[in-house]
């Protein structure tokens, strides 16, 4: 649901001024009419509500003004000029009263807004300078996204992983899985402990792990096997345990190492 104060926007002022002028000049027209059988002076209120918005204090202050003299004169004779006095008060006050209400909401928006546009040049300095420290780095650092593809990588993944190839963009993780396994040294006692842990596999822990091999993700192994996540997660804690390892990759290399006949 839209904000009541929405309606006063730059690309609407005309239009209400308008429509604001039509109905003061038809209240004062039947009011005119009616004589002194009714009283129509509240109605007053309404179209310096509509323009109050686009006005200036002291043009809302004479509108108010005219507004009280169009009531006062169409009262009856006895009519004190406090009458006079009081609506004049009325109409200004609520002419004003819309007018701060408009002008503290244009506040809190412009407020917002700069807030919003200051936010916006930060990130894009954070990302300038992220992206100045990931090509200036002499880590390989390669982005991957959900189907197995390379979305971004720094000079030094390049130049380790297809130095006179073209642009690992676009390409799949899986051609340089194998690539990469030299490069990622396994730590000793990980390899000590390697064979004393190693268990057979079970048909679950083969399809995890040959899954694994290819690239896939948690989600996209579950989707594969028809298991949950949380299954496919489990099965990895339970891999980890068996070969030593912590990481994915030196998960992949134990696996080639000391148990090809099972994969």
């Amino acid at each position: 649901m839209k904000h009541p104060l929405s309606i006063f926007v730059p690309a609407n002022r005309r239009k209400l001024l308008v429509a604001a002028a039509v109905f003061g000049v038809a209240i004062a027209l039947v009011d005119l009419w009616a004589e002194h059988y009714i009283s129509l002076g509240l109605l007053y209120l309404f179209p310096i509500m509509i323009a109050a918005g686009f006005l200036s204090r002291r043009t809302i202050i004479i509108i108010g003004l005219v507004c009280a003299v169009l009531d006062f004169s169409n009262r009856p004779e006895n009519e004190t000029p406090i009458h006079l006095l009081f609506s004049c008060i009325a109409f200004a006050g609520t002419g004003l009263f819309i007018s701060e209400l408009v002008r503290n909401r244009y506040l809190v928006l412009q407020q917002h807004a700069d807030e919003l546009a200051d936010q916006i040049k930060q990130r894009r300095e954070a990302e300038e300078r992220l992206n100045i420290l990931v090509e200036s780095t002499p880590t390989a650092i390669v982005t991957i996204g959900l189907d197995g593809k390379i979305v971004r990588c720094n000079q030094t993944a390049q130049r380790l992983l297809a130095p006179e190839a073209q642009s690992l963009r676009g390409q799949s993780i899986n051609d340089y899985l194998c690539a990469l396994q030299p490069v990622v040294p396994m730590p000793p006692s990980a390899i000590s402990r390697a064979p004393s842990h190693a268990g057979r596999f079970t048909k679950r822990e083969q399809q995890v792990l040959s899954f694994v091999y290819e690239g896939l993700a948690n989600k996209e192994i579950a989707d594969r096997i028809g298991v949950s996540e949380s299954s496919v997660k489990a099965t990895l804690h339970l891999l980890f345990a068996k070969t030593g390892t912590h990481t994915r990759t030196q998960l992949v290399r134990i696996a080639l190492e000391q148990h090809k006949r099972e994969l």
